[in-house]
């Protein structure tokens, strides 16, 4: 018996995905699909649990992942071009989303004019 096919999402469930371009998995097994093209996050803590969309404003998302060190949520947000961060999906808009300033990894170089 080799793998099986399962829809993760199928195109029935009321959620409605549309160019979903990445599925990560966070804190206490919470499942998350960013949903490009409806600039959103679906989220649910279970396999049997309905997806739930969270409550956050921003264009086209791209990715998602979850760092248990600092116990915080990064996400690639790909239309406004920045990286956010937050604690929780499931939270008011207007509390808990910050931008994140990245340091650049290298210093860079200069060219010669």
């Amino acid at each position: 018996m080799g793998p099986g096919i399962i829809e993760f999402a199928p195109a029935d469930d009321p959620i409605r995905l549309k160019w979903p371009t990445h599925i990560a998995f966070g804190h206490d097994g919470l499942q998350i699909i960013t949903d490009l093209k409806n600039s959103r996050f679906v989220f649910r803590s279970a396999p049997d649990e309905p997806f739930r969309v969270a409550p956050i404003t921003m264009k086209q998302p791209h990715s998602v992942v979850y760092n248990p060190f600092d116990q915080l949520y990064y996400a690639n947000v790909t239309d406004n071009h920045r990286i956010i961060d937050f604690a929780d999906l499931d939270f008011s808009p207007a509390i808990g989303m910050q931008p994140v300033t990245l340091p650049s990894p290298m210093p860079r170089a200069r060219i010669p004019t």
